[in-house]
């Protein structure tokens, strides 16, 4: 039952290491490169690659930026919202 379970969660995955050394397992068409992003109000982390095109409309730089939604991972201690409970966000 145990392995039948983790064949299932492991389907169309990887194992990956990421630049600051979290393990954890990422969609099978994850590239070197890709980011891991906490998104607000998502449970889990989700792997987003940089286009190299910008938004037009838009004037600050780090705002005009493209990503495609490679998918969602399993990245060990950046679950349910661990990372986000880490980090410090500016007040509203």
């Amino acid at each position: 039952m145990y392995k039948n379970q983790t064949m299932g969660a492991c389907r169309s995955r990887r194992f990956a290491v990421t630049d600051k050394d979290y393990m954890g397992l990422v969609p099978d068409c994850s590239e070197v490169g890709d980011e891991v992003h906490v998104l607000s109000g998502a449970t889990v982390p989700f792997i987003l690659r940089h286009r190299k095109e910008k938004l037009s409309t838009v004037t600050d730089e780090a705002q005009g930026r493209v990503f495609l939604l490679v998918g969602d991972a399993y990245i060990h201690g950046v679950m349910e919202g661990e990372a986000a409970e880490a980090a410090s966000y500016p007040d509203d």
